[in-house]
């Protein structure tokens, strides 16, 4: 942490009111892309550069963030370019795959975040906010931690924004704006004393962990979970869009993300001591698939799990192998490089290449397979059955 705030020393850049008018063309409707209490983002180019705008919606809440935001840099915090103080505009870089919650959704039919990919992120937005809170002398509280300010780059990789707002909450007769989104995320205790400390972050988190790793609505999320862990129904809960979650990673996140939606901070686990050593090994290379048993769109929970296509998660007509050593269905697979991708849907590193081979064998398996379940007949396979 010492190391990255040492080398976090960064120019700002003064931007004029003219250099801003001509990148937005005069903030034309067509390059706002964000209109939010922090206030509207706008999306163009300066200096051959794609950024991102935000005119902060008060004063106060520009000189806040600019603040903070001038003091550090870190990997997984968003990269200030410069201001303009005269119409308190900040200039960001630009991240183009939209903000977590989006990604949850799966706004516009992009596609669903494999649960590597989720796995990183929580592991991203941890080490970001063990940063902010070992700032001295006094720890940097974000406040406001959501998957709306939670921006995604090109890589699928994180990054914190919308710093500021908690301190405005603080303010005599003030109240959180849009509180109805913002309630599930907030911290009870600051609810009712008005304080907010790194523990407020840390409840946020774990209720971000629970959202990543099911998918579902924040509001009574943690009591779901809990009530599923006790009757050892988790795999009802999991994202299954995700792909095939590891067994012991996904009860390990659902632990953890409970433990920090405890309703009193004194029951919160420590950031350092108690989550990071939890969440920073699950963030390493990814391993095998352990679930026991894998619910396929279909509704039937005995299929294996292999037979499983990871990203139409139904039984595989044609399996190809792609160039990360993982087996999909021919038809999905071969979508997913047509929309442009070209990282493997299930780690999300960089492709060697787009070539795909068929796995013969594993072919041979589910068709004995479903030649079996044919001469056994399940009405729970009729449906799948009549696809393949």
């Amino acid at each position: 942490m010492n190391e990255l705030r040492n080398q976090s020393t960064h120019v700002i850049l003064d931007f004029s009111c003219k250099d801003l008018d001509q990148a937005t063309e005069h903030f034309k409707n067509a390059s706002e892309v964000g209109d939010t209490e922090y206030g509207r983002t706008y999306k163009c180019m300066i200096h051959n550069t794609k950024v991102a705008i935000k005119l902060s919606s008060s004063q106060r809440l520009f000189q806040q963030e600019v603040s903070i935001l001038r003091q550090w840099r870190h990997p997984n915090i968003i990269t200030f370019i410069g201001v303009c103080s005269k119409v308190s505009a900040l200039v960001y870089e630009w991240l183009p795959n939209g903000n977590l919650e989006d990604r949850i959704i799966c706004t516009n039919n992009s596609p669903p975040l494999s649960w590597y990919n989720r796995t990183q992120i929580i592991g991203e937005i941890c080490w970001a906010l063990l940063f902010l809170h070992s700032n001295k002398p006094t720890a940097l509280v974000h406040g406001d931690l959501r998957p709306c300010n939670i921006l995604i780059d090109a890589n699928y990789r994180s990054k914190l924004c919308s710093f500021g707002m908690s301190n405005l909450f603080l303010q005599p007769g003030t109240f959180p704006p849009n509180l109805t989104a913002r309630l599930p995320y907030m911290d009870p205790e600051f609810n009712t004393t008005g304080e907010l400390t790194t523990l407020s972050d840390v409840y946020s988190l774990g209720v971000i962990i629970l959202r990543v790793l099911t998918g579902m609505p924040p509001l009574t999320l943690s009591e779901k979970v809990a009530e599923a862990l006790e009757s050892d129904s988790l795999h009802l809960l999991i994202d299954k869009s995700a792909g095939d979650w590891p067994y012991i990673e996904a009860k390990q996140l659902a632990l953890i993300g409970l433990s920090c939606t405890e309703m009193t901070r004194k029951k919160r686990p420590d950031l350092l001591n108690e989550v990071w050593i939890v969440i920073e090994p699950l963030t390493r290379k990814p391993p095998a698939a352990t679930w026991p048993y894998l619910q396929s769109a279909s509704g039937d929970s005995s299929v294996p799990a292999a037979f499983i296509c990871p990203i139409s998660m139904e039984i595989m007509k044609d399996p190809q192998v792609a160039s990360d050593g993982f087996t999909y269905e021919a038809e999905a697979i071969r979508c997913w490089f047509d929309r442009g991708n070209s990282r493997s849907p299930m780690t999300n590193l960089a492709l060697p290449n787009l070539n795909l081979v068929p796995n013969r064998v594993l072919r041979s398996f589910i068709h004995e397979y479903l030649q079996q379940q044919q001469q056994q007949p399940n009405p729970a396979y009729q449906e799948q059955l009549s696809k393949t």
